[in-house]
C-alpha cells in the first residue's frame, strides 16, 4: 500500500476509536492534510520518511489529547531536585490524556523532610539541606508531595520528573474505572496513553501495536507515603 493510502486508512481506523477527536468535523482529506502539517511540525521536513515506515505510532504521537511522549534518556540524565511546579505540571500532563477518567482539582505541592515537616518552596528546601551534616545524602531526607482531590476525596502521590512514575501512582487511583496508563513499545521517546484491556488487545491484534500497563520493577519503597500528612 502506498504511503498516502496507508495514512488515510490509518486515520479512518483511529478516528473510530476516539483518536483525533478534536478534528471530528473534518473530512477525511482535511484530516490527512492537518495530520501532515502536524507531522511536519514535529518531525520536520523529513516527516515523509517516518510515514514511509507505515508504523502507526508515528501517527498516534500526533494526537496530543491522547498520547504523551516520554523522553526517558533526558529524564535519567537529570538529577535535579523535583520542582514544585514541575510536579504539578506532570500531574496536569497525565490528566490531559486521561480521557476524563482522571480529573484532579485543588492541586498543591510541597516537600516533606525526614520528620514529615512541610516545606513549601525550593529555596526553603535548599536552606534545609544546608542545615544537614555535610556527609549526609540529602536525597534521603525529602520527598516532593502532590496533593489533590478527585470527587471530593483527597489523594497524595510522590512527585517525580518521570511522567511514567506519576502515571504509575495514578493507575492505582483510577483502577476501578477499568482504564490504566500504558507505555507503548516504541523506543525513545516512548508514547504513554490511557487504554482499557480490550482496547489494548484490539490494537495489538488489529494493528500490531503493543503496549503494557505501567508497572514498576524493583524497589518502590521511596513512593511510600507517611500516614500523618
Amino acid at each position: 500500500m502506498d504511503t498516502n493510502n496507508w495514512l488515510l486508512d490509518t486515520l479512518i481506523y483511529y478516528r473510530q476509536i476516539e483518536f483525533f477527536t478534536r478534528y471530528q468535523d473534518f473530512s477525511n482529506k482535511e484530516l490527512v492534510d492537518e495530520v501532515k502539517k502536524l507531522a511536519k511540525k514535529l518531525y520536520s521536513n523529513t516527516y515523509e520518511r517516518f510515514f514511509d515506515e507505515q508504523n502507526d505510532w508515528y501517527v498516534l504521537n500526533l494526537d496530543r489529547q491522547r498520547v504523551f511522549d516520554i523522553d526517558f534518556g533526558s529524564i535519567h540524565d537529570d538529577c535535579a531536585i523535583e520542582g514544585i511546579n514541575q510536579s504539578i505540571r506532570q500531574l496536569v500532563n497525565v490528566a490531559e490524556i486521561s480521557r476524563g477518567f482522571f480529573t484532579p482539582n485543588k492541586v498543591t505541592s510541597y516537600y516533606i523532610n525526614e520528620c514529615h515537616g512541610k516545606i513549601y518552596s525550593e529555596k526553603d528546601l535548599l536552606n534545609y539541606f544546608d542545615s544537614l551534616p555535610p556527609d549526609e545524602n540529602i536525597y534521603h531526607f525529602y520527598k516532593n508531595i502532590v496533593d489533590f482531590e478527585i470527587d471530593g476525596s483527597r489523594h497524595l502521590i510522590v512527585g517525580s520528573y518521570d511522567p511514567s512514575l506519576t502515571a504509575f501512582q495514578i493507575n492505582k487511583i483510577i483502577i476501578n474505572t477499568g482504564y490504566q496508563f500504558y507505555l507503548g513499545e516504541f523506543g525513545d521517546p516512548t508514547p504513554m496513553l490511557l487504554l482499557n484491556q480490550e482496547e489494548a488487545q484490539k490494537l495489538e491484534q488489529e494493528r500490531g501495536l503493543r503496549a503494557n500497563v505501567i508497572r514498576r520493577v524493583g524497589d518502590t519503597s521511596w513512593l511510600n507515603l507517611p500516614s500523618n500528612l
